[in-house]
């Protein structure tokens, strides 16, 4: 990039790694939609028991599943927060404002 200093209102080109796009629309899509299936199927297979109906049960194990997935992608953006291969990098100015 060259040496200029940005301003405000300056157009700029930044990248963000394609692995951490795919990686990321991974986990916050497809985590929560397969922990919600299991939590699903464990219900209805019994996973409590014969406290309730097996479709009482697949609901809520859906729901516990889905609530885990959530909370895991919590903690993951928590945990990876301020790593900087994760963050989008200037790549050039295009124009200044």
């Amino acid at each position: 990039m060259d040496q200029a200093p940005l301003s405000v209102n300056d157009i700029v080109e930044i990248s963000i790694p394609e692995q951490v796009i795919v990686k990321g629309a991974l986990l916050v899509y497809l985590l929560p939609l397969c922990l919600l299936l299991t939590g699903s199927m464990l219900g209805q297979n019994g996973l409590f028991g014969e406290m309730v109906d097996s479709e009482a049960a697949a609901i809520l194990g859906a729901i516990l599943g889905l609530s885990m997935g959530f909370l895991f992608v919590r903690l993951y953006t928590l945990w990876n927060r301020g790593k900087q291969a994760l963050c989008p990098h200037l790549v050039r100015r295009v124009s200044p404002h």
